[in-house]
């Protein structure tokens, strides 16, 4: 994960933010009329990576909010601190999706011996989400390469460790990956491929034995890649890229449906540019990460314009990939008074950027226990199970399905009112809805729905169990806005 010493430069981006909708209202249609919402099964479809946006099965673009689950899965024993109940308290915190970690480390602690036990807890947290309705990203992470210096990821046996005696472990923990022992590491990775080849084959076992989960949407391939001694802009187009494509390639081979996340270098994560090239896989997404380096370092918050031209950055490249933007995470220490302005105004960069994807760091049951250098304040609960005051602005609502083009949606935490804009094809025929996650925390007393569709043309439900709003706009019209309204 996380925060880097690497001085950031910024590069000047116009910002363009969405206007406000105006909504012309409309009757509501009593709640429970209408077609009904689709049985939670059909949740589970694979998704694609389709431009800009990630797609469902009936074409609506999906935006994925969610969580990385981490706390103990970097360090022995792995799972023992693992439970059920945590999916029930996500769904309840409005999580789509988890971005899970799995530990090379855990899964083949002796070279090609793969742990059945911890394959088999792998297995039983998937199908904890699959019977939620939660989608599950698998991530191969890693921070600092391996345990000894620090940090967690490589088993012992693909790890270099006979250059520094005793290791040299640095604060800011970031810092560590500019030692010799943690470069020397990395440069053997990306530049030898009978290595990396053992590191193929671990991810085919991870993909084949979660992969079978419709739940699971794909494979981040390597956590915050850091170059070792190469210079970042040669080390995602000579080395990253090459990696990429090979190990995509033997993923292809066993699932050739899921969506492969992939990420630039590390200094990315701070507000540097990626090097990262087009690449002719398609069912592609763009995942970075994003850490604001002054709060991250303690500094006073600056205000959102530093993070304003580093989204506009992150969605640039995007673009140029003509790949959907995840990010795969993103968030700040969430003990310190700066973290409500900050997650207040990354929010409101995400909605207004129409980010299709983002998952923050993180979901842990028990803050601050980490034994890794990187110790854990990202979590939005405190250590006696209260919530902090950022967790009441990460659980807004947000549409989960959009069908055709989404155009605008924004929160006001204020007044509580939702918007949603979109475009679809004027057919005549009725489509698949779009959906809303509205949770009960902002809508106590209700809600009223009004519509920029003439009165007649539109329906929907609400399903309070799911927290869901399904909207079934006018079939006829191309353009359509809604506002969700607190009563």
């Amino acid at each position: 994960m996380k925060r880097s010493s690497l001085l950031r430069t910024l590069s000047a981006f116009a910002l363009c933010l969405l206007a406000s909708t105006l909504l012309a209202p409309s009757c509501n249609p009593p709640q429970g009329t209408g077609p009904t919402p689709p049985a939670p099964p059909s949740r589970y479809r694979p998704l694609r990576a389709e431009g800009r946006w990630l797609r469902d099965a009936q074409g609506r673009a999906v935006f994925l909010r969610g969580y990385n689950y981490s706390h103990l899965s970097k360090t022995p024993p792995f799972t023992s601190w693992i439970a059920e109940e945590h999916f029930d308290r996500l769904v309840s915190m409005g999580a789509n999706c988890v971005r899970l970690l799995v530990i090379w480390e855990a899964l083949e602690p002796a070279e090609g011996t793969y742990d059945e036990s911890y394959l088999r807890k792998m297995e039983e947290v998937v199908g904890w989400c699959e019977k939620r309705g939660i989608w599950v990203i698998l991530d191969m992470h890693q921070d600092l390469w391996a345990r000894p210096f620090g940090g967690d990821g490589a088993p012992k046996w693909a790890t270099k460790d006979d250059l520094v005696d005793p290791n040299v472990l640095l604060e800011p923990w970031g810092l560590t990956y500019f030692t010799e022992e943690v470069r020397a590491n990395f440069d053997r990775f990306w530049n030898v491929d009978a290595f990396q080849a053992k590191f193929r084959r671990a991810w085919a076992t991870v993909v084949r034995r979660l992969g079978k989960s419709p739940t699971v949407i794909g494979y981040d391939l390597f956590n915050e890649p850091s170059p070792g001694t190469a210079r970042p802009d040669r080390f995602e187009p000579d080395l990253l890229k090459p990696f990429y494509e090979k190990l995509i390639a033997e993923i292809r081979a066993i699932d050739p449906d899921r969506i492969v996340f992939v990420e630039p270098g590390i200094q990315a994560s701070t507000g540097l540019p990626s090097f990262l090239p087009p690449m002719k896989e398609k069912n592609l997404a763009y995942a970075p990460h994003f850490y604001e380096p002054s709060v991250q370092f303690g500094m006073p918050y600056p205000g959102q314009w530093p993070s304003a031209v580093s989204y506009a950055r992150m969605v640039a490249e995007a673009s140029v990939l003509e790949m959907p933007l995840v990010l795969g995470e993103w968030g700040t220490w969430l003990d310190i008074p700066d973290s409500v302005p900050y997650i207040r105004d990354q929010l409101e960069l995400q909605e207004s950027l129409l980010v299709p994807g983002a998952l923050l760091w993180n979901f842990d049951p028990d803050p601050d226990s980490s034994p890794t250098l990187e110790k854990d304040r990202f979590d939005p609960f405190n250590k006696d199970g209260s919530e902090r005051p950022a967790l009441a602005l990460l659980d807004r609502p947000y549409p989960e399905r959009v069908p055709g083009e989404p155009v605008a949606f924004g929160f006001d935490t204020t007044t509580r009112v939702f918007r949603l804009e979109w475009e679809t094809p004027a057919t005549g025929t009725p489509g698949a809805p779009s959906t809303i996650h509205l949770p009960a925390r902002h809508y106590p007393n209700g809600f009223t729905v009004a519509s920029s569709d003439r009165n007649g043309t539109w329906r929907w439900t609400f399903d309070p169990a799911r927290r869901t709003l399904s909207v079934w706009a006018d079939p006829t019209a191309a353009r359509h806005a809604i506002r969700v309204t607190p009563k």
